[in-house]
């Protein structure tokens, strides 16, 4: 964006918070990403690499994260994404409600065009004329204890949402929610991009 990756950014942001070891999970493009960040001497960090010799999905990767170098807590971001989020408010979240999992959620309100009917079968239940409706939606970043990891297997594909069922599931783990309110944008697709360059 603007010369520059959105990773670099991201990286960045968060340095200016207080974080400065990143593991940066590489596949496509992986030598590119690698060659441009290297050690991160550069940008004031140290980063290190897991390769996937295959696609592993947002959470996969994780099986092979080095737990010596990590604390108790750690913060996992998707690299698609531009926010101002406080990452220390977050964490302090995290820690004083003794979270094992904290997701980072924001509050999309949605004007309808048209009237929403709800019904169960062919009865009516209810009927709004153009109402707003309030969704949460996961914007790709996580507090995890590090004990979760002994729950992702290595080189094996898992989806955060699909690790997310699985410890909900499990009954032993403490998941929250996080309601951010600063600015939040998915930049995963190229007309992304060119919007938010042209702002």
């Amino acid at each position: 964006i603007n010369g520059k990756p959105l990773l670099e950014k991201l990286i960045l942001d968060a340095n200016k918070q207080g974080f400065k070891n990143y593991t940066i999970s590489i596949n496509y493009l992986g030598d590119k990403i690698k060659s441009y960040f290297k050690e991160g001497k550069k940008f004031g960090v140290l980063i290190d690499y897991i390769k996937e010799k295959k696609p592993l999905g947002t959470a996969g990767s994780l099986g092979s994260i080095n737990q010596k170098k990590i604390s108790e807590n750690f913060v996992v971001a998707n690299s698609d994404i531009i926010t101002n989020i406080d990452y220390k408010k977050l964490i302090k979240f995290h820690n004083q409600n003794k979270a094992d999992l904290t997701l980072v959620v924001k509050s999309i309100f949605t004007k309808h065009s048209f009237s929403v009917v709800e019904s169960k079968g062919i009865y009516l239940k209810s009927v709004s004329e153009k109402p707003t409706t309030q969704i949460n939606y996961g914007i790709g970043i996580y507090v995890l204890n590090k004990k979760i990891l002994k729950k992702i297997k290595k080189n094996q594909f898992l989806n955060m949402p699909d690790l997310v069922h699985q410890l909900k599931m499990n009954n032993k783990f403490k998941i929250l929610t996080y309601k951010m309110s600063e600015d939040w944008r998915d930049i995963g697709r190229p007309e992304d991009v060119k919007s938010y360059e042209n702002e």
